[in-house]
């Protein structure tokens, strides 16, 4: 799909909620070719955070930066890196 309409390059923002297929479609995605700087995703089961969702992002360089009561928001730490080399302006 995304190559499909997004065949220059991937969105900012991938947002999954897919009743229990979150962590199968995340497995699926080329994180090489397709790299959304935030992703939201369901990572509730039942009551307890799915670590493995968890694990795999933060494998590709993704880190947990907020979350809602069922959805975590990772951030690409590249971005956080390239935004952090910026120089800053006084003001």
């Amino acid at each position: 799909m995304l190559e499909k309409y997004f065949p220059a390059r991937a969105p900012d923002l991938f947002s999954t909620d897919t009743e229990g297929y979150d962590l199968t479609i995340l497995r699926s995605l080329d994180f090489d070719r397709f790299r959304p700087k935030v992703f939201c995703v369901e990572t509730l089961t039942g009551y307890e955070v799915n670590q493995p969702i968890v694990d795999l992002m933060q494998s590709k360089d993704y880190a947990p930066r907020g979350a809602t009561f069922v959805n975590t928001i990772f951030v690409d730490n590249r971005c956080v890196r390239d935004v952090e080399k910026r120089p800053r302006t006084p003001g």
